[in-house]
């Protein structure tokens, strides 16, 4: 449950809570101006913006003396994010945005903290709690319930 140990932790969930609000809002507003034809376009313009608005971020965490690992390990895996995970789903997710609701398409967005917390456990050995395995059960039975149409 609840104990001192993880109250600490509030502000990363609550930075989890303002980015799922973010990207909803990200696809919401971006349905509007997806075409078929221009997925690239958006997916392209997004990430340069979004850089934009880190870079300043990124200067003031390199002024407060954090400086990156730069061992080919770390830029294999920093490509590797930027490249196949943010790029190439944010290339997708706007793609099937421009030919699907945006109301169809999101409930799908939640089963990404399962599949992470999944993955999580096969690959790096994280313990799966009581918590997380009925996390993973309610994000199961929403998308089913959302699917179906069952309440």
């Amino acid at each position: 449950g609840l104990t001192l140990e993880v109250l600490p932790r509030w502000r990363g969930d609550l930075l989890l809570v303002l980015s799922g609000v973010a990207y909803a809002s990200y696809s919401l507003l971006g349905r509007t101006v997806l075409t078929d034809a221009n997925a690239a376009t958006v997916t392209a313009r997004s990430i340069a913006w979004g850089a934009v608005v880190m870079a300043p971020l990124a200067a003031a965490e390199w002024l407060t003396g954090a400086r990156p690992s730069v061992t080919p390990t770390a830029v294999a895996a920093t490509l590797y994010l930027a490249l196949v995970i943010t790029a190439g789903g944010y290339l997708v997710w706007n793609w099937a945005l421009a030919r699907v609701e945006a109301s169809r398409a999101a409930p799908f967005l939640t089963v990404q903290p399962a599949v992470g917390a999944l993955l999580g456990a096969l690959v790096l050995g994280e313990p799966v709690t009581g918590f997380t395995a009925a996390g993973g059960a309610l994000i199961v039975a929403g998308l089913w319930m959302t699917v179906t149409g069952r309440r």
